[in-house]
């Protein structure tokens, strides 16, 4: 018996796994970068309460932050 040929993908499937092929872990790389920006924004939120209060900043933090 000859082996028989597996049935076609559905399109739309088909386009998403081209896709991923082309933009492999998208999903991934895209809740890191969502990940690193709340923390950055946490971060600088933080800053500018202990400036607002009085409270010494270095000047190596406000770079980082802003930088």
């Amino acid at each position: 018996m000859a082996p028989q040929s597996p049935p076609p993908l559905d399109p739309q499937l088909q386009a998403k796994l081209q896709q991923e092929v082309r933009t492999p872990w998208q999903s991934l790389r895209r809740a890191l970068w969502i990940a690193f920006e709340a923390s950055a924004a946490l971060g600088l939120v933080i800053m500018v309460l202990r400036l607002v209060g009085g409270e010494a900043v270095r000047p190596n933090d406000v770079l980082i932050q802003v930088g």
